[in-house]
């Protein structure tokens, strides 16, 4: 009798883990499922899709005939509403039943969304931010967060020739991943490309008007117009389809065990919905980061692929991460990992910037690289870094 495995998510995570389940188990039905009525793409590519600089099958995760090849059923458009753990099955919005030996939950992430503003989080979100500037009805934009989504619009939309405001509630902007020298460096260069930042500043709404500009209204009581307003916000984990059904929830995340199994032990969890740990310090994180998420799914598929089979020996260990975060903006690479600051009186830091480029390391007693921020043309050693942090 086949097995069937079935994926809800079909990004990075979803994708990785039917892959790889289908490297190992041949006969095998996998079943995927997307709410997203667009073949699988990837997110990290949205920018570049805007810009001009992608097109859809640039920003597509794998070839079209990948999942018939594959004999993968793909199914696009369609939400899943329920699981029943003890009858092994899932339910979708049309009411039909799907039975699974081994499921994982890849279902990733949803923008945090503030009234007023347009959402850049999905292909649908791009195309509709892409009709209105090529409709040239926008001439005002207003980006609220100035996280890498929000660093990486602002960058894309200045050649549509519109003015661009980034709003960012932090004193300091990429305040996860950036030191404050190295955050002044990166809005010294978005300045030069004329963009307004503004950052310690708290938005009170963002208002429509009769004519269908908006008026974005600050807590410190500046008011502003705008044609557009992007929310880049960041994301909270999609967790009420499996809390629902009785998983874990911890942090707000699906709570995993070392072999990304969930407390249901036939339920899986890979990707931006997951909870795992971070290998330098510890914590149990969501890292949102790609390659990451695909790794995840590799681990995962395997493992379901152990389950399925009833070979528990056969499983995989996932070994945590080391997050390395990455992005381009301003006609700067940028690239972030580790700890940003000392945590102990021996640790020490060695900052180097010029004009083009900046850099900082920190060290631990006995010279251990523990964390790096590095932009501009002082990315060239990027490979070595990595590998000195991992």
């Amino acid at each position: 009798m086949k097995n069937t495995y079935i994926i809800i998510g079909a990004s990075a995570a979803g994708v990785a883990a039917a892959q790889k389940v289908r490297q190992i188990d041949a006969e095998g039905r996998i079943i995927c499922f997307s709410e997203e009525a667009e073949s699988p793409y990837n997110k990290c590519l949205l920018a570049d899709f805007l810009s001009g600089e992608k097109d859809a099958a640039g920003v597509a995760i794998k070839p079209a005939d990948f999942f018939s090849s594959l004999s993968i059923e793909l199914h696009l458009a369609t939400k899943i509403t329920a699981i029943d753990r003890l009858a092994k099955t899932v339910k979708t919005a049309d009411g039909e039943l799907f039975s699974y030996t081994a499921l994982l939950l890849a279902v990733g992430a949803s923008p945090r969304l503030l009234p007023g503003t347009q959402p850049f989080y999905t292909l649908a979100d791009t195309l509709h931010v892409k009709a209105l500037l090529q409709e040239k009805k926008v001439k005002e934009v207003t980006i609220i967060g100035a996280g890498f989504t929000g660093l990486e619009v602002a960058d894309v939309l200045l050649p549509f020739g519109v003015r661009i405001t980034v709003i960012e509630q932090q004193a300091r902007l990429l305040s996860r991943f950036c030191d404050a020298q190295g955050a002044d460096f990166i809005i010294c260069a978005g300045q030069k490309k004329g963009i307004v930042f503004k950052l310690g500043v708290t938005l009170s709404s963002v208002d429509k008007q009769q004519d269908g500009s908006y008026k974005v209204v600050c807590a410190d009581g500046s008011v502003q117009s705008a044609d557009l307003v992007i929310g880049s916000l960041g994301s909270c984990a999609r967790v009420e389809l499996a809390q629902t059904a009785g998983i874990t929830i911890e942090n707000q995340a699906l709570a995993t065990d070392s072999f990304l199994q969930t407390n249901d032990p036939f339920i899986f969890a890979a990707g931006d919905v997951a909870l795992v740990t971070h290998r330098l310090t510890g914590e149990r994180i969501r890292t949102g980061l790609w390659p990451d998420a695909v790794a995840q799914g590799m681990c995962a598929g395997k493992n379901m692929v152990a389950v399925a089979h009833g070979r528990q020996i056969d499983r995989v260990q996932y070994p945590g991460i080391v997050p390395i975060s990455q992005s381009y903006f301003f006609g700067l690479p940028f690239y972030s990992g580790g700890f940003l600051e000392v945590q102990s009186e021996l640790w020490f830091v060695e900052t180097e910037q010029t004009e083009t480029g900046y850099q900082r390391l920190v060290f631990d007693q006995d010279r251990n690289l523990k964390g790096f921020v590095c932009s501009g043309d002082m990315t060239d050693r990027i490979a070595v870094l990595k590998r000195m942090l991992a």
